[in-house]
């Protein structure tokens, strides 16, 4: 009995995670729509994407506009299941739920989901071009290079480990700021290094906006000085309100952080003359008496005052 009511439980559970994809299209489409849902739902996964694209790619530039919401439909549809979402279909309806898989704690699913948006960027024309570029052999210096001579060999730090005694000099890491100039070592630009070893990431390369400064981390021990690091340090986003307001560099937080600390609670009241009838209402509780007021507030008060009365401080330039 107990066991019964456990997989009525996982049962239930699992029927929860689905939801109805309920797209708005026309009647000849929507019936579209479920047949190739049903299509999918038969093939094997490997085939999916590619029985999706094939019914999707004659909608993909028209005009009409029940063709254009159908063509978006088979896109967010396509998404989902690259993603490996589940389907049901019940009474003619779709029903989507993510895959099993999904866990904060599963690293190599989440990844996975990553490579598929890294893929898609690098397979455009114009990262592959890049790619190849580098990657193809040029003569610099009178020698045979391409940018794989700035992937460290694993082979040279093993042998180091086995013959140098010295342990602190088998690796000589160095920051170098990413500029306009060249490398020394092989004559390929700074930030098209740091491209380069961009897209070997798991998470999708995308521009930021804002300044940026770039860095490479490079082995001085290593012929032409491998790269072993990238980072990059950028502006934080001017307007953020969540954090602005946790700092107090707003007036909105200004005005909150000035007022009695309190909670609004809500209560249900009976409602007079009606037996068995309650109404709900919402009701202030303070947090803080006067005295606890006045002692965090007074100091507050001050620093903003103070921090008000520097920045209307208008300082006049001088010339010599």
């Amino acid at each position: 009995m107990a066991k019964e009511i456990q997989l009525n439980k996982e049962n239930n559970a699992e029927l929860d995670n689905f939801r109805l994809f309920d797209p708005k299209l026309s009647e000849l489409h929507d019936k579209a729509f479920i047949k190739i849902v049903k299509a999918v739902k038969n093939e094997l996964p490997a085939r999916r994407v590619e029985l999706i694209d094939k019914a999707l790619n004659p909608y993909i530039n028209s005009e009409n506009l029940d063709e254009t919401k159908f063509a978006a439909t088979l896109s967010i549809f396509k998404d989902l299941i690259t993603q490996e979402w589940r389907i049901k279909i019940k009474e003619e309806k779709v029903y989507l739920a993510p895959s099993k898989l999904i866990n904060k704690a599963n690293k190599l699913y989440l990844r996975q989901q990553l490579q598929i948006e890294k893929n898609s960027h690098l397979n455009k024309v114009t990262n592959v071009k890049f790619v190849k570029k580098l990657e193809e052999t040029k003569k610099y210096n009178n020698q045979e290079i391409s940018i794989k001579n700035l992937i460290g060999s694993p082979t040279f730090i093993l042998s180091a480990l086995k013959e140098n005694t010295n342990k602190e000099k088998i690796v000589l890491p160095y920051i170098q700021i990413v500029d306009k100039s060249r490398c020394i070592h092989t004559g390929y630009k700074l930030n098209e290094i740091w491209r380069y070893f961009r897209y070997t990431w798991s998470i999708p390369y995308k521009s930021t906006p804002g300044r940026n400064i770039f860095y490479l981390v490079r082995d001085a021990a290593q012929p032409y000085h491998p790269v072993i690091g990238i980072s990059a340090l950028g502006n934080s986003v001017l307007q953020l309100s969540k954090r602005d307001n946790y700092i107090g560099w707003t007036l909105e937080s200004i005005k909150y952080n000035l007022m009695q600390k309190h909670e609004d609670i809500s209560l249900q009241i009976n409602v007079k003359g009606l037996i068995g009838s309650k109404r709900l209402v919402s009701q202030k509780v303070i947090l803080e008496n006067e005295m606890e007021y006045n002692t965090r507030v007074t100091p507050y008060s001050i620093f903003i005052l103070e921090k008000s009365l520097n920045s209307m401080i208008v300082t006049q330039p001088f010339f010599i």
